[in-house]
């Protein structure tokens, strides 16, 4: 029969189970004899599940190519077969985990595309594409209608509510369940702008390898008041891996009836294991979820033929699983149809020999099942050269080993994420470890060095502190004994100060009471003599702090000074006589200069003595220029008040003074006081004009004098 021929109606619903690229490819061989049989053009609905949705979503997009000529079919069937040998996981897994090794880094700086389901979407819309204007663009589910395609519905899980989720018609519908009591339940939205790939991503998001994918209002351009809560898509195989509990809701509403169900089940045996304890969490949940889903498409299959039963349909059934008899031309040998039916799950590369073998025993099932039920009783035979998709790769070389073994997938040289991987493997295994350890033997050698150069730093710090404590420590030593030194010379100082300070006021002492008995007036005379006799009379037994006896000072008073008798004898001499004298003056003077002779003229007494003197000489000076200005004024009243000022003039004159006094203060005193003596020995006490400028002039030297001193 050819395809111009048409004979039937469009009564034929097929089913395209899950099972990933092996679901994909053995669909591929059971479309390719329903084409052979010219009935692919009378499928009016398809539902399709996981990896039967990956071809079903193909075929409906490029329906005009599937049904027209061979060379059309060959090509369209071709990029499915591309496809599935593109490395689809790989492309996924690669990038993803590209990503994350890189520390999330493209998904923090905002860009999408790096998490599974955008890869995998991204993916299937390499596959999934419609015209463009000139070029082609990823298609969305309004594609999917139109001219004389199939009514399409792709099938996912809604985890959310546990309900089918599917896309068809230009619709995506939730819970269309007909037999649900509870209508307001339903979910039915437009959906002709998703993208068929994010359907199809859905509806083959295999947990727990994919997540479920999120759609909400926005997905569908919606108000949130009619669709206000998100849900999460998952497989389709979730709720029903064979997709018929959908067809047959279906069912009750086409009209004509369907005439034939052709269920396409890739899904592989479940078998006896009797080796497994299943003591492991995984091999429990694994085991436990293989035996409900052979039990829920056990129960749907049943299902669907007691459907057919009532109202008198064929039902073709094309297992995996079936085995062809070696007599069908297009069977492959017994071991390659066992090692088909365990061929892996997975989306990862096909090679050319796997590729060509399930497709071709998609081919030889679906034959065998539709002779056996005898739906078309002049159906061609099957050729005696088997169409095949690659023309390399022998169907019958595969294995069971090598069908079965679930390849990482991890490393494509035409994959950049492949290079990206292995340079974040060299980044992470090699290049930071060796960073760390390369800093690591740096910071522990720069530590040791540290280490070593605090210790020597603290041995050489340990060292000055001990050199400082000792050189301190002979400082202080140096210190107390210099303090000591100090001490005993403040000490000895002392001593011979509080020595030189008798002395010296005992001789002022004695200066001060032979100078007011030398200018003792005749009233005062026998007062001062009498002091006088006192006085030498103490001083004969005069003894010093150390207890022995002033032999010196009392010696230079009673030893006779050159040809001139001793002082005593002389001043004794001047004493016996009525009133002072001129000579008693000079020998005083004579006194006093040879004892400041002592004083000044030696370097050690001259120090102790200006220590004793010198903070009384300004007061002195000033006192003594104020008492000359005074006796050098008119208007005393009385002679006594002029002798009372006299004898104030000569106590001081004849005090500390005497020692202080330069030759030109000593003889502007001498000088005013010969002044003086002259106006007590005037007439009626009266100075005249003369004598009075006299004394003017000589206080005004003495003030002179005593100013240059003191400057």
């Amino acid at each position: 029969m050819t395809p111009e021929q048409s004979p039937a109606p469009r009564r034929v619903a097929l089913t395209l189970s899950g099972g990933g690229f092996r679901a994909t490819l053995f669909h591929l061989g059971v479309v390719r004899f329903l084409r052979e049989v010219d009935r692919l053009r009378d499928v009016s609905h398809i539902t399709s599940v996981s990896g039967g949705s990956i071809l079903a979503a193909h075929m409906v997009l490029n329906w005009e190519r599937y049904t027209g000529t061979e060379e059309e079919f060959r090509a369209a069937a071709g990029e499915v077969v591309n496809f599935v040998r593109w490395d689809l996981r790989g492309r996924v897994i690669r990038p993803w985990l590209a990503s994350g090794a890189a520390l999330w880094l493209p998904r923090l700086v905002g860009r999408s595309g790096w998490w599974r389901t955008e890869l995998l979407q991204r993916g299937y819309d390499r596959l999934l594409r419609a015209p463009s204007g000139s070029g082609t663009r990823p298609a969305t589910v309004g594609d999917l209608q139109g001219g004389n395609r199939p009514e399409l519905h792709i099938l996912a899980t809604s985890m959310s509510a546990g309900k089918i989720a599917s896309f068809g018609r230009g619709r995506f519908t939730l819970n269309d369940d007909p037999r649900d009591e509870i209508p307001h339940r339903l979910v039915d939205l437009p959906a002709e702008r998703v993208p068929v790939s994010l359907a199809v991503a859905a509806s083959s998001a295999c947990p727990p390898f994919f997540p479920a994918i999120r759609i909400d209002h926005a997905t569908f351009g919606a108000a949130q008041a009619d669709f206000p809560h998100p849900h999460f898509l998952s497989d389709g195989g979730v709720f029903d891996n064979l997709g018929i509990r959908k067809l047959m809701w279906l069912a009750g509403s086409v009209s004509p009836a369907f005439e034939l169900y052709v269920v396409s089940d890739a899904q592989r045996a479940f078998t006896a294991d009797h080796e497994c304890e299943f003591g492991f969490l995984l091999s429990q949940a694994g085991r436990t979820v293989d035996l409900l889903m052979d039990r829920v498409s056990g129960f749907e299959t049943d299902a669907l033929r007691t459907l057919a039963a009532v109202d008198k349909q064929r039902v073709v059934h094309c297992k995996l699983i079936d085995s062809v008899p070696a007599e069908q031309a297009d069977a492959l040998s017994s071991p390659a149809q066992f090692a088909v039916q365990n061929v892996r799950t997975d989306l990862d590369a096909f090679d050319p020999s796997e590729v060509n073998a399930v497709v071709r025993h998609g081919t030889a099932v679906a034959r065998l099942r539709y002779d056996e039920n005898a739906v078309t009783p002049d159906a061609p035979t099957a050729p005696s050269r088997p169409w095949q998709p690659l023309p390399t790769g022998d169907p019958n070389g595969i294995t069971v080993p090598g069908v079965s073994r679930r390849r990482t997938g991890l490393w494509r040289p035409a994959h950049a994420a492949s290079w990206a991987l292995v340079g974040l493997a060299f980044l992470y295994f090699i290049a930071v470890p060796g960073f760390l350890i390369g800093r690591n033997i740096v910071e522990t050698r720069r530590a040791n060095a540290e280490e070593a150069k605090r210790l020597e730093e603290q041995e050489a710090k340990e060292q000055a502190q001990a050199e400082k404590a000792a050189a301190e420590k002979k400082l202080q030593e140096e210190h107390e004994a210099r303090k000591r030194a100090e001490e005993a010379a403040r000490a000895a100082e002392q001593l011979e100060n509080e020595h030189a300070t008798f002395h010296v006021q005992t001789k002022l002492t004695m200066l001060r009471t032979l100078g007011s008995l030398a200018s003792a007036t005749k009233e005062l005379w026998t007062v001062e003599k009498d002091n006088w006799s006192d006085l030498v009379a103490r001083l004969r037994v005069l003894k010093d702090v150390d207890g022995t006896d002033d032999t010196w000072f009392i010696g230079y008073l009673t030893d006779p000074v050159g040809d001139q008798p001793p002082y005593l004898e002389r001043i004794a001499a001047e004493t016996k006589k009525e009133q002072p004298s001129e000579k008693l003056l000079d020998v005083t003077y004579e006194i006093a200069s040879d004892l400041k002779r002592y004083f000044v003229g030696n370097q050690t007494n001259q120090g102790r003595y200006y220590k004793l003197i010198q903070p009384y000489q300004a007061k002195m000076y000033r006192d003594a220029v104020k008492l000359a200005e005074r006796m050098a004024e008119d208007g005393f009243k009385t002679l006594d008040e002029l002798q009372t000022t006299r004898s104030r003039f000569w106590a001081l004159y004849w005090g500390e003074m005497v020692l202080v006094e330069k030759d030109a203060v000593r003889d502007a005193m001498k000088a005013i006081g010969k002044l003086l003596k002259e106006w007590e020995q005037s007439k009626d006490g009266i100075a005249s004009k003369e004598l009075k400028a006299q004394l003017v002039a000589a206080a005004a030297a003495l003030k002179k004098a005593c100013e240059k001193e003191l400057d």
